[in-house]
C-alpha cells in the first residue's frame, strides 16, 4: 500500500515546487503554526487599511505562498488584482505610467476573463479543502468574491483608452482612481489591492539601471500609487531593504516590511510537507508513511546549510526524492533517495 501511496502523490504532483498559483494559497501552512508569527493576520490588516505593504525574503522562501493564503479567492472585503511584471521591459517599472498601464491591462483581463454569465456562480465549489493541482484549476481564480455582472459593466464603460494613459502620469492616475472606485464600491466595502508579486528577476539589484530602475519603482512609482484608495503589496528580495540607498527611499512609502522568518526545525518542514500530503489524500495518511523522520531532518539540513532559506528548493527535492523513491520500488522516502535527490537539485537551484 506505501509504495501505491507513493504512485498517488506522485501523480498528482503532490511536491511540486511551482504549482498553479491559487494553488499556493491552499497549500499554505500558517506562521503561527510555523514560527509562532502572526504575519497572515498582520498582512490581512493593512491591506484592509489601504495600506503599502512589501513581503520581504530570499527567492523561494515563501513570499507568493503568504500573499495567496491571505488574498486568494476565499478572501473576504478585498479585491486583489495581480500585476504581471517579470515578463516586461526592466525600465517600465520605473515609470508610472506604464505601471499603471499595466495594472489596467490586469483589469481588463479580469473583467474578459470572466464573463458576466459566469460571475455570479464563480465561487461555487471553493472551500479551504477543494481540489489542488494538475488539472483542477478553478475558472474563477480572480479574486471573484467582489466580482459581480454589475462591476464588470461598469469596468467595462470605465475602461480608458490606451492614448489617455500615455497621456501623463496625473491623467492615468485619475483613469485608474476612476476604476478602483467601481471595484471598491459606494459604500467602500472592498479594499482594491495591488499585488506585484513576481518582482524578484526583474527588480535585481545588479547594475546601474536595474538599481535606478528598482530606486523609481520604491521611491516614485509606489508614492503615487499610494495616493489612490488602493492597498499595495510588493513581494520583494529582502536584500533591497538591506540596502541603505533602498531603505532611504522606502521610508514614508511602505507602511509595513513583513520579513519572512527562516523555519526554526525540521518540524517546520514537517508540517510543509503534511499540508501537501493532506490536500491531496486526506488525513488518514501520516507523514512518516511518505517519508522517514531523517529524511525530513536532512531535508532540513539541506534548507538551512545550502539552499539560504529557500524552501522552494527543498519542496524540489522533496518532489524528485518522491519519484525516484516509487521507481526503485521503495516503500517511502529515505535519506539515500533525499541525498540523490539533491544532487540533481543542486546545480539547478536559483
Amino acid at each position: 500500500m506505501s509504495r501505491e501511496l507513493l504512485r498517488r502523490l506522485w501523480e498528482a504532483s503532490a511536491f511540486d515546487h511551482a504549482p498553479l498559483r491559487h494553488d499556493l494559497g491552499v497549500y499554505h501552512v500558517k506562521y503561527t503554526e510555523l514560527t509562532g508569527q502572526r504575519l497572515e493576520n498582520r498582512l490581512e490588516s493593512a491591506v484592509h487599511r489601504r495600506e503599502c505593504v512589501a513581503v520581504a525574503g530570499t527567492s523561494g522562501s515563501g513570499k507568493s505562498s503568504l500573499i495567496q493564503h491571505v488574498l486568494g479567492p476565499l478572501a473576504d472585503g478585498v479585491a486583489p488584482i495581480t500585476v504581471p511584471v517579470a515578463v516586461e521591459p526592466a525600465g517600465a517599472l520605473g515609470d508610472v505610467r506604464e505601471v499603471v498601464g499595466l495594472i489596467v491591462q490586469a483589469i481588463e483581463a479580469l473583467v474578459k476573463d470572466l464573463p458576466i454569465s459566469a460571475a455570479g456562480n464563480a465561487l461555487e465549489g471553493v472551500t479551504p479543502s477543494r481540489p489542488v493541482g494538475p488539472g483542477r484549476a478553478w475558472a474563477g481564480d480572480v479574486g471573484a468574491s467582489w466580482f459581480g455582472a454589475g462591476v464588470s459593466v461598469n469596468l467595462q464603460r470605465q475602461m480608458p483608452q490606451r492614448a489617455e494613459l500615455k497621456r501623463s502620469a496625473n491623467s492615468a492616475l485619475e483613469s485608474l482612481a476612476a476604476l478602483l472606485a467601481v471595484i471598491e464600491g459606494e459604500e467602500r466595502e472592498i479594499a482594491p489591492v495591488l499585488v506585484f508579486d513576481d518582482t524578484d528577476r526583474l527588480l535585481a539589484t545588479g547594475g546601474s539601471e536595474r538599481r535606478e530602475v528598482t530606486r523609481s519603482f520604491f521611491s516614485t512609482v509606489l508614492r503615487a500609487l499610494r495616493g489612490l484608495r488602493a492597498a499595495v503589496v510588493v513581494a520583494a528580495q529582502n536584500t533591497y531593504f538591506e540596502d541603505p540607498e533602498l531603505r532611504k527611499d522606502l521610508v514614508g512609502v511602505v507602511s509595513d516590511c513583513i520579513v519572512l522568518p527562516r523555519l526554526p526545525s525540521s518540524d517546520a518542514v514537517a508540517k510543509v510537507l503534511a499540508s501537501r500530503i493532506r490536500h491531496h489524500v486526506g488525513d488518514a495518511v501520516a507523514l512518516d508513511d511518505v517519508i522517514s523522520g531523517e529524511a525530513v531532518q536532512r531535508l532540513y539540513e539541506l534548507y538551512v546549510r545550502e539552499f539560504d532559506g529557500a524552501l522552494r528548493n527543498v519542496i524540489s527535492v522533496a518532489h524528485v526524492a518522491l519519484g525516484d523513491a516509487y521507481d526503485s520500488g521503495h516503500g517511502r522516502i529515505s535519506v539515500p533517495v533525499v541525498e540523490q535527490a539533491a544532487r540533481w537539485i543542486r546545480p539547478l537551484r536559483s
